[in-house]
């Protein structure tokens, strides 16, 4: 008996709990399969936006691998890619160019991550790829820094590599071989915000060093359900940053309500009332999201 009002005690307590899905949301996505620049752009490093080029066997296009003239026969790319070779020669100038995204949408996005597919055709029985051959894939989030949240780049030992602890190409067991046969490379970005740019960085100092990218993608764990999360304009968070506590206020009666952090996982649960106080002096520092009952949402930053 006892047993059977314990399971009804959290059947109740299960009803006031928001559920959790860890379906993922597509928040952009581009195989370039469509019209040149339709959701992004080619700049130099000067921030100007140019077109594709061409020039003798120098290239930044988009285009169908088998109609380029690569080291090996690249695999697992489907239509057509972004295709990079040494444009004139002598390295990209002014120096680096780079392919940025339009703005995307994050607002109350949870979990996000990156995921690109990449391949370089000389990296096999052609490899040459020198240090200063890189590949860079950086975020920028409500107008902030850009960060680098992949890298990738030539080692000494002519090979190109995917830099997976971001601790510089050291040859070790943190940098994996990227070579002709194309891999997804993915990552999760430990941030949040309203509007992310994404975009690749590119260098290269030497010919006949081609990179290859294909269908980017930006996703979010629909933890707190992205389709139907609301934010509440009344209900206000204060102090917002906070050390310590959060006070709740404009609540009309008592509210059970879950905090989760940015990657969707459930941080703290409880019920609350008007004007009453949170202890969250033991979450790590960053954004939070407190979710009541009823889906209203609203978001709170620990420092």
């Amino acid at each position: 008996m006892k047993q059977f009002y314990t399971f009804l005690n959290l059947a109740a307590l299960m009803l006031f709990i928001p559920s959790i899905s860890n379906a993922q949301t597509t928040l952009y996505f581009n195989d370039f399969e469509g019209t040149d620049f339709d959701t992004y752009q080619l700049y130099n490093a000067s921030g100007s936006s140019v077109n594709f080029m061409t020039a003798s066997a120098d290239y930044i296009t988009r285009a169908i691998p088998s109609s380029l003239s690569l080291g090996n026969t690249t695999s697992g790319f489907s239509g057509n890619v972004i295709a990079l070779e040494d444009y004139d020669g002598a390295g990209y100038l002014p120096e680096d160019h780079y392919i940025q995204t339009n703005a995307i949408d994050i607002t109350g996005a949870i979990g996000l991550a990156f995921e690109f597919r990449l391949a370089a055709p000389r990296g096999n029985d052609g490899n040459r790829y020198e240090t200063n051959d890189i590949l860079q894939v950086q975020i920028s989030i409500d107008g902030g820094a850009y960060q680098t949240i992949i890298s990738c780049g030539g080692g000494l030992d002519t090979r190109f590599y995917y830099d997976s602890a971001l601790d510089g190409i050291n040859i070790d067991g943190n940098d994996i071989i990227v070579d002709q046969n194309s891999q997804i490379i993915s990552t999760s970005i430990p941030n949040t915000g309203n509007t992310m740019f994404v975009r690749v960085l590119f260098n290269s100092l030497g010919s006949q060093e081609e990179m290859l990218f294909d269908d980017i993608k930006v996703s979010a764990l629909n933890v707190l359900g992205l389709n139907d999360l609301h934010y509440d304009t009344k209900i206000k968070v204060f102090p917002n940053p906070s050390k310590e506590f959060i006070q709740i206020s404009n609540l009309n009666s008592k509210e059970p309500y879950t905090i989760f952090g940015i990657l969707g996982n459930q941080i703290k649960k409880g019920i609350i009332a008007n004007n009453e106080q949170i202890d969250i002096s033991n979450f790590t520092n960053g954004m939070y999201f407190l979710k009541f009952k009823n889906g209203n949402t609203i978001k709170f930053i620990k420092e």
